[in-house]
């Protein structure tokens, strides 16, 4: 993901990787449909899936765990109309306490 992203943009993708990674979760896999190239971050503790963009000014949505595949293959419009995410953290510079705020602080949270 990294090395596709536009090079000015790799520190800031490779900054928001790493904090989800140190969240430990329990798996990763990338998406498809409306979430074609986000980075999908499981915790099964938490029940969350936890969906990257690699795009700068974008969002990450946080998504149930027993319906992110399904939710995933909708629009990003249709999941904001149906109110599906659990969670949705603009690429802010606020966005490394919201994430924190969704997942707790490290991995003592989960």
């Amino acid at each position: 993901m990294i090395s596709h992203a536009p090079v000015g943009n790799q520190g800031v993708l490779r900054a928001r990787l790493s904090a989800v990674g140190k969240k430990q979760p329990d798996f990763v896999a990338v998406g498809l449909g409306g979430f074609d190239g986000y980075a999908v971050f499981g915790f099964v503790t938490q029940a969350l899936c936890v969906l990257e963009s690699p795009h700068v000014n974008n969002a990450t949505y946080v998504l149930p765990m027993e319906s992110w595949e399904a939710i995933s293959q909708m629009s990003k419009a249709e999941i904001l109309d149906a109110r599906a995410h659990t969670a949705r953290i603009v690429h802010t510079r606020g966005w490394f306490d919201a994430l924190d705020a969704v997942l707790g602080n490290g991995s003592a949270a989960r």
